[in-house]
């Protein structure tokens, strides 16, 4: 046992590295670094033993041992160690391993850490040939070592030899480099360097998916492959290097820099991700002595570079020039660390050590891989050239998790095949040259040939009727207690299309077919097939402008429909209602119209979501139709005991299969129409009734489905559609449907009909976040490409390209379109194929894999992010059922230069949910001139004032009434008209801190002119009540006004004053006070309207705000209040204009506009709150009160916009914001762009443990900042996941704790209704707090007047504070109208 030690050191930051890389895979010889080197001559085994032994006596490495007692690791140099060298001769014993295998199975062998961690031998070959074996643990080795050992042991062996070994000097001891780096790690500029790197693995922080595999490698296995680049390809790197473009000043760093950018290159090309790091090692050896030191010196570190299709390989070498200075300037000793190691997947080795001739023998190096590798790094490439032969090689150690061997095989040609595009042209894009060899793009190609199963003949009428004759009498639609048979419905549809005949239908003519799910759909399609028309269906929840735009655009010579839809359709449209004209089609005869239907007639049009906001007819021909239907007959297995449910929306491409797949096989539809109002519940009712067997629906409809007990259900085939397929969705409804049903996942788009890639699903396969969407049908033909149109490899992810006989004709009337996404098929010449959009890859058992859309990518802060990819993290949750991930821009901001003004009233464009007319006129303008008449009923003249402040003469024994007086123009105006009108005025001043001096002035020499008494109030919480105000408002009026008025009301009670006069302009009434609901009634009379605000009045008081909580306003509880105090608005009673005031001011009063505030204002902090109102809502708060002073004749427009777009000087709202204590991220969170992730699930998940599942899984920037639970999924009307209607949920609601969930029955869709356009909000569940969402006493006389219209009913103003949700308040409607209806 070895006691004695040289040195106890602690271990190197590499050396830790490795160390616990090491402990995390024991027993596997990760970090061996063996070698052979290949010795052509006579070696004396005898001195070679010598020289080993002398070899391990001058080299501290070769004496080393480790050993960690307490959780500390030291490494300790023993004095002496004797070593044993083993000498094989393979040229006598036959029995013997070869060679190669001898060293494989060797270099394979464990290190005993309490033992020097070398191993070596000397194999003789033949005579003249001889092996030296060495391996070294990477803990005391790097490249340069190597070199090092192999020359000192070719010095020691001729010395040996000689007899010489005195002239031999020892090398230096690696125990300075030990100390020189403890050195540097306590240097000034270490920790600068440290977070460095840690600065800049978080900003990419995610690995890229090689080959499309997200599995992390947990095998420690790997496989090396070799390609040797030959002497044309290594020539032209050299002389790359002398080209400008990479301008380097030494070979070497010319050739790291090509061979950096070429791996982040291949890198980007195979994963797809833009931002790369790449570990590369620093040799550290700093110093002329550790040059010379063997031992461990290297460190990694990462390499970045951003990639984008525009880059090519010149502009990428110029972003690796910039990159490397960087790295270099950067990658100092001893700042590496776990963290940075664990940053990147991918390491660049570039090595540029030669190993000389042993003892002027030639020799020959072979550098041995032990078949293990670090799991974290899944591709190693090391660039050597041992043997100076002037041909570079390259080695990719693999990790075999991620590259099974068949792949392995293609990464070097892959490889090859950028940097020959590389050595051709540096200016072509990094995305022009091919990745895959030709047999790969034969072996592909071969694949889309074999998917070929000849053409269908004929047409799905064809098969129809030939049905028809073969099953006269079964039923083929049932229709709740109708049925009707194959004869039957064939009979009516031959007289359908006799009848349209006779009305002008020809062939080729396109008719829509705007009708509820019912029998006269399919009867209608049927005809249309008959006489070669074109059907297109319209669902009936279409909007008015959507069906207009289908008509106009398809050129529809008819619209087929029924009575209740008429209204819908433009009165100059052609119709025909199937009802009015029942009896006449009726007398047509039964008989066919014997038209020879031709393949290459356009079938349907079909409307689908167009990227401009109108949606793109597809035209479907009967061929691809047919093909489709034929193809998933004999797939599916469809018979005539095939029952199918109609209940999604006839213009939902799935629903062609529902329809026309049974009527071609005999099979039968059962018919589920739509209810006329609220969302379509038809799914339920085929779960309820329980007739079909067979069912095509979207992943969101099963969601639903697993909602109810499903023991009992009939049905044995599903078929799977239009969105992604998450595993744990199928297994699940698999489970559920006892599994004894065959599921099916079909993809396809609109533009492929229906479906044209299907996969049979597989529990015990398929285990993965998605079910494959599989294997081309027959006669399509599928394309994997990259965006330069290349096939890409197997695994690699590309958008798909459709076609085949299933492809459409294109897009109806939109000819650019059509070219945009229908090309030319570059593998099928004088064919068409479709972009799809569809990010896919092939796995590795040949089945494609839908990964999301290129339009479901995002940037946020930078960074591209697949909301796919964050989707499918959350799923591997064991507890979430489904997800859906949104990106919401917490506000659109309108640039200021982009804003426009009203042209009557200046109302900003970016005022929420403003429309204007051509004129430039807002919708509130146009609006109010509908009810002018109306409001000027409500406001009066002066003299009324003075009456109404007259009539309670005498209850005060001193005042009239109290008048509010901030020292600005209005309220300055109101008390010089009060004195004027002979009455005794107390004015009262809110000093809430921030007025200004010049205003102070102004309201102490007016009080002093016009001989008024004049009270100043305040409090010692204005500053918390400014900040719940910006808070609550984003102003700091609302905060302030509501302290007047309970500050006021209070001295108005005790000095017996029975009324208070406020300043509001008239505009400010419609902010505050009014609301165009209140005019809506033609008998609305002042008295009820003054009732109305009156009841405001008291709830407004009951808000529970920081007034609320601060101040004493326990007088407001108490009714008699509201009348012993009655608040009065002067300027109801006087229409003055602004010109008017200013020169009744001058000349009357001696009131000076204060110049100390920077604005038309005389309060300093109103500036802060204008501020604030315009960065979180995007415009001024004065805005919308203004603009109604110009409407009701005040102000006028300019003067509006002088005002509202006067100077704010942001330094000083910055002082008040800290004086205040108001913290300005308050609001810039809410703003701020923000990743969404919602989910389903049986109960609700922590925030903090979704938040640490996917920091597990994902870089920090892709985790949501947000998450919300659901009931289930909000689904468009074809039954996909509505990300829109997600994304319309502002931060208040996606932050409440209670789930949203959509309206479900009449009452609840009307009221959500009423809700959002008063609450300017695009959606709201039925669990949303009015109050939380921002609703008040004036939103409260909006909200009820507007029910109270709709229903015809009077239900009281605070009921909404009482029932504060929709679910609650259409809850007590419907039983107040329940209880109506039974008195």
């Amino acid at each position: 046992m070895h006691t004695k030690y040289l040195h106890n050191q602690p271990l190197t930051q590499s050396q830790k590295l490795i160390w616990m890389g090491q402990k995390m895979n024991p027993n596997v010889p990760l970090y061996n670094v063996p070698y052979a080197f290949e010795i052509k001559g006579n070696i004396s085994e005898e001195v070679f033993e010598l020289a080993i032994q002398a070899l391990i006596e001058r080299t501290e490495i070769l004496r080393t041992i480790f050993l960690e007692e307490n959780g500390t690791v030291t490494q300790k140099v023993l004095t002496g160690f004797s070593f044993q060298l083993e000498k094989l001769d393979f040229t006598r014993n036959t029995n013997r391993p070869s060679v190669e295998q001898w060293l494989e199975k060797k270099s394979e062998i464990n290190f005993d850490f309490s033992q020097p961690l070398f191993d070596t031998a000397i194999l003789k070959i033949n005579e003249e040939k001889y092996i030296w074996y060495l391996n070294l643990h990477h803990l005391i080795t790097d490249a340069s070592t190597a070199v090092l050992i192999f020359n000192l042991l070719a010095d020691l062996y001729k010395s040996v030899q000689e007899n010489n070994m005195a002239n031999i000097p020892f090398p230096p001891a690696y125990s300075n480099f030990i100390e020189f780096e403890a050195e540097k790690r306590n240097g000034a500029d270490h920790d600068l360097h440290t977070s460095y790197w840690q600065g800049k693995v978080k900003s990419i922080a995610t690995v890229p998916q090689l080959y499309g595999s997200k599995q992390k490698a947990k095998t420690t296995r790997a496989k090396r492959v070799h390609v040797a680049l030959g002497k044309e390809r290594t020539q032209k790197l050299m002389e790359l290097t002398r080209n400008p473009k990479v301008g380097s000043l030494t070979t070497d760093m010319g050739l790291f820099t090509l061979f950096s950018s070429l791996i982040h290159i291949y890198l980007y090309r195979i994963s797809g991700q833009s931002k790369i790091l790449v570990g590369s090692p620093i040799h550290n050896r700093v110093s002329r002595d550790f040059k010379f030191t063997p031992g461990l010196f290297v460190e990694l570190f990462p390499m970045f570079l951003e990639l984008s299709d525009e880059d090519t390989f010149a502009t990428a070498i110029e972003k690796m020039k910039l990159e490397t200075n960087n790295f270099l300037r950067n990658a100092q000793i001893s700042s590496s660390s776990a963290e940075v190691s664990r940053s990147f997947s991918a390491v660049l080795n570039y090595i540029n050590t030669v190993f000389p001739s042993f003892n002027g023998f030639p020799t020959n190096v072979k550098w041995i891989h032990p078949n293990h590798c670090d799991p974290m790094h899944q591709l190693r490439c090391h660039i050597i050239d041992f043997n100076a032969k002037g041909e570079l090689e390259i080695l990719f150690d693999l990790n075999q998790d991620v590259f099974n061997d068949s792949l392995a095989e293609l990464v070097p040609h892959h490889f090859l095949n950028l940097l020959d595009g590389l050595l051709t042209d540096l200016d072509q894009s990094i995305g022009a040259p091919p990745l895959i060899t030709k047999n790969e793009t034969r072996e592909l190609l071969r694949e889309v040939k074999n998917s070929e199963h000849g053409q269908y003949n004929g047409t799905f009428l064809e098969q129809f009727e030939k049905t028809v004759l073969d099953n006269p009498e079964k039923i083929a639609l049932e229709n709740g207690e109708d049925l009707m048979s194959y004869l039957d419905l064939n009979n009516r549809a031959n007289q359908l299309a006799h009848f349209l005949i006779k009305n002008g239908i020809k062939e080729n003519e396109k008719v829509a077919l705007y009708l509820y799910r019912s029998p006269d759909y399919i009867i209608s399609a049927l005809a249309l097939m008959k006489i070669g028309a074109t059907f297109i269906p319209i669902p009936a929840d279409q909007p008015v402008s959507r069906i207009e735009f289908v008509v106009s655009n398809s050129e529809c010579a008819l619209v087929i429909t029924e009575k209740a839809l008429k209204k819908n359709i433009a009165q100059n449209t052609r119709i025909l209602d199937l009802m009015e004209q029942r009896e006449k089609i009726g007398t047509e005869p039964y008989t066919s119209t014997g038209y020879n239907l031709k393949s290459s007639c356009i079938a349907y049009y079909l409307y689908t979501s167009g990227s401009t906001g109108m949606p793109k007819g597809v035209m479907v021909s009967h061929k691809a139709l047919n093909n489709y239907l034929q193809w998933a007959s004999r797939f599916y297995q469809i018979d005539t005991n095939s029952v199918f449910p109609l209940f999604t929306s006839i213009g939902f491409d799935l629903t062609i299969s529902s329809t026309f797949l049974p009527l071609m096989n005999g099979g039968k539809v059962v018919v589920y129409r739509e209810g006329m109002l609220g969302p379509d519940i038809s799914l339920i009712q085929v779960l309820e009734e329980n007739k079909v067997n067979s069912i095509k629906l979207t992943p969101a409809h099963i969601t639903l489905m697993l909602l109810r007990k499903l023991e009992d259900s009939k049905i044995k085939t599903m078929i799977v559609g239009g969105e992604d397929l998450k595993v744990g969705i199928a297994k699940n409804i698999y489970e559920n449907l006892s599994k004894d049903v065959t599921i099916f996942n079909e993809y396809g788009p609109t533009e492929a009909t229906v479906g044209c890639i299907v996969c049979k699903f597989n529990p015990e396969q398929h285990q993965d976040v998605s079910v494959p969407i599989g294997k081309v049908i027959d006669n399509m033909n599928a394309y994997i490409l990259d965006t330069n149109k290349n096939l890409v490899p197997k695994g690699v992810v590309g958008e798909l390209f459709i076609s085949g006989d299933s492809l459409s004709e294109g897009y109806a009337n939109l000819q650019e379109l059509t070219k945009q996404k229908f090309i030319n098929d570059p593998f099928r010449p004088g064919s068409k194929m479709y972009r799809t959009g569809d990010l896919v890859r092939i796995n590795n058992q040949g089945e494609t894999e839908f990964l999301g859309r290129n339009d479901e990518q995002v940037k946020l802060n930078g960074f591209r992010i697949e909301l796919a990819d964050i989707e499918s993290n959350l799923l591997d949750h064991t507890h979430i059922d489904n997800a859906s991930v949104v990106l919401i821009d917490g506000q659109e901001r309108v640039e200021e230069n982009e804003v426009l003004n009203c042209m009557e009233c200046g109302l900003p464009s970016n005022y929420p949910k403003t429309d204007f007319d051509d004129k430039g006129v807002c919708h509130l303008c146009n609006a109010f001139k509908g009810y002018k008449e109306k409001t000027d009923k409500y406001f009066k003249t002066e003299d009324e004032l003075q009456q109404l402040l007259l009539s309670r003469k005498g209850t005060s024994t001193t005042y009239d009434c109290l008048s509010l007086l901030s020292g600005g123009k209005d309220s300055t105006y109101v008390l010089a008209r009060l004195i004027n009108m002979g009455l005794k005025v107390l004015a009262f001043t809110l000093d809430n801190g921030y007025i200004s001096e010049q205003a102070k002035a102004n309201v102490d020499r007016i009080v002093k002119k016009l001989g008024v008494d004049h009270v100043y109030g305040s409090t010692v919480h204005m500053n918390k009540i400014f900040v719940d105000s910006l808070d609550r408002h984003q102003n700091v009026c609302n905060g302030c006004f509501k302290t007047i008025y309970t500050l006021s009301t209070k001295l108005a009670l005790d000095k017996k004053i029975p009324f208070v006069i406020t300043g509001l302009s008239r505009g400010q009434f419609f902010e505050t006070r009014l609301t165009e609901e209140l005019f809506w009634n033609d008998d609305a009379d002042t008295t009820t309207i003054d009732r109305t605000i009156l009841e405001a009045r008291k709830l407004y008081h009951q808000e529970n705000d920081a007034v609320n909580q601060l101040l004493d306003v326990s007088m407001f509880k108490d009714e008699e209040t509201f009348e012993k105090v009655q608040f009065v608005d002067f300027y109801r009673y006087s229409d003055v204009s602004l010109e008017e005031m200013l020169a009744y001011l001058k000349e009357k009063v001696g009131w000076v506009r204060p110049t100390d505030t920077g604005r038309s204002t005389n309060c300093l902090i109103n500036q802060l709150g204008i501020y604030v109102h315009k960065k979180q809502k995007g415009y001024s708060n004065y805005s919308f009160p203004y603009s109604w002073d110009v409407r009701l004749g005040h102000k006028t427009r300019t003067e509006t916009l002088e005002e509202i777009n006067e100077y704010i000087d942001e330094n000083e709202v910055k002082r008040i914001m800290n004086e205040i204590g108001y913290v300005e991220s308050n609001y810039n969170e809410k703003i701020r762009p923000q990743l969404v992730g919602y989910y389903t699930a049986k109960t609700k998940i922590p925030h903090q443990e979704l938040t640490q599942h996917l920091s597990k899984r994902l870089p920090s920037y892709m985790v949501p900042s947000t998450f919300k639970y659901l009931e289930t999924l909000p689904l468009t009307s074809n039954g996909k996941v509505d990300k829109k209607a997600l994304r319309s949920l502002n931060i208040v609601q996606i932050q409440m704790e209670t789930p949203f969930v959509e309206p479900k029955n009449e009452i609840e869709v009307l009221l959500e209704q009423i809700w959002r356009e008063v609450l300017l909000l695009d959606k709201i569940g039925i669990h949303d707090n009015f109050i939380e969402l921002g609703g008040h006493s004036l939103a409260a006389i909006r909200v009820t007047a507007r029910i109270n219209e709709e229903i015809e009913m009077n239900f009281p103003l605070n009921k909404i504070f009482e029932l504060p949700t929709i679910s609650e308040y259409a809850k007590y409607i419907e039983e107040t109208l329940i209880t109506l209806m039974e008195e």
